[in-house]
C-alpha cells in the first residue's frame, strides 16, 4: 500500500513537468509535418515507391508480369496515413525544431523549390553512376568475395584431419 502511495504521489509530482513539456513537443512535430509537407514528401514517396518497383522490374525482368499486384500491395500498404507519422516521428528525432523551421523557410525559397524539384532526379542519375562504377569493378569484388570464402572455409575445417 505505501508503493503504491509513493509511486501515485511520484507521478503527481512529475506531471505538471510533463504537461509543460508537452505543447513544445507538439510544436516540434508540427514544425516537421510542415517541412514534410513543403517539401510534398507525399508525393515524392509515392513516385520514389514506383521508381523503385521499376527498377526492380528492370532489374529483374522475371518481376514484370507482377509489377500490377506489387503496384496496387504498396498502393494500399506504402500509404501517407501510414508512413507519415512515422516519417514525422524520424524527423522530430533527427532535427530540433528550430532546424525544421529553417529547412521549412529554404524549402519554400524559389531555390528550395528548386532543389525539390531537381533532387529526385540527380538522386537517379547518382545512383546510375554507383551501378556504373560497380560493373566495372564487379570482377574485382567476386574476386575479393572468393578469397575470403576461401579463408572462412579454412577456419571451418578441422585441423588434423
Amino acid at each position: 500500500m505505501k508503493r503504491l502511495i509513493l509511486m501515485t504521489l511520484l507521478v503527481l509530482a512529475l506531471a505538471p513537468a510533463a504537461w509543460g513539456a508537452e505543447p513544445a513537443a507538439a510544436s516540434h512535430r508540427q514544425a516537421a509535418t510542415e517541412l514534410m509537407q513543403v517539401m510534398n514528401l507525399e508525393k515524392a514517396m509515392v513516385a520514389g515507391a514506383s521508381a523503385m518497383l521499376d527498377a526492380q522490374v528492370q532489374a529483374n525482368p522475371e518481376v514484370a508480369p507482377y509489377r500490377d499486384v506489387i503496384q496496387k500491395w504498396m498502393e494500399k500498404y506504402l500509404t501517407w496515413d501510414v508512413v507519415g507519422p512515422q516519417m514525422t516521428d524520424l524527423y522530430v528525432e533527427a532535427f530540433t525544431e528550430s532546424e525544421l523551421r529553417e529547412m521549412t523557410a529554404f524549402y519554400k525559397t524559389p531555390t528550395g523549390q528548386k532543389a525539390l524539384t531537381k533532387m529526385p532526379n540527380l538522386m537517379k542519375q547518382g545512383a546510375q553512376i554507383g551501378m556504373e562504377v560497380g560493373k566495372q569493378h564487379r570482377e574485382e569484388l567476386t574476386e575479393m568475395i572468393k578469397a575470403r570464402k576461401e579463408e572462412l572455409d579454412k577456419t571451418k575445417k578441422p585441423e588434423g584431419n
